[in-house]
């Protein structure tokens, strides 16, 4: 429950400040608000999994918890629209990057993995695979 919180206080984080790094570098900003979507779009299910399902664990038999996260409509409408923003904003940010040599190719090649992770489901994988690319995607800016 602790990790998913900070998690999600992380992507916070990384939705708010992602934008900024358009200011100095070769990367236009409309990739990086879109990667910026796909991270309050992390948090928003990481703290959902750290607050509500654990209130939900707690209240509920164990029976009906597992139901809810069934393969049902509701449930699939709180993952795909992850995925989706995840996909489309770390895809395009990596080919975007990689094309203006904005930054490194393996912090790429990251990215693209994690875009693709968000197709699985839930956030942890494309969280972490996200957090390491974008983390390295820092680390390896070239300015303008």
């Amino acid at each position: 429950m602790v990790e998913s919180l900070l998690t999600g206080g992380a992507y916070v984080v990384l939705a708010i400040t992602l934008t900024g790094l358009a200011a100095g570098s070769r990367l236009p900003r409309w990739p990086l608000a879109l990667s910026a979507a796909a991270c309050a779009f992390v948090a928003i299910q990481a703290w959902t999994v750290g607050t509500v399902f654990a209130w939900l664990a707690s209240e509920l038999p164990e029976a009906q918890f597992d139901a809810i996260s069934q393969n049902t409509l509701l449930f699939n409408l709180f993952i795909y629209p992850m995925g989706v923003l995840c996909l489309a904003g770390y895809t395009t940010l990596a080919v975007v990057g990689w094309r203006r040599g904005a930054f490194s190719r393996g912090a790429s090649a990251v990215l693209v993995a994690a875009g693709l992770a968000a197709l699985l489901g839930p956030f942890p994988p494309t969280g972490l695979l996200g957090a390491i690319g974008i983390a390295w995607l820092a680390r390896s800016l070239k300015n303008a």
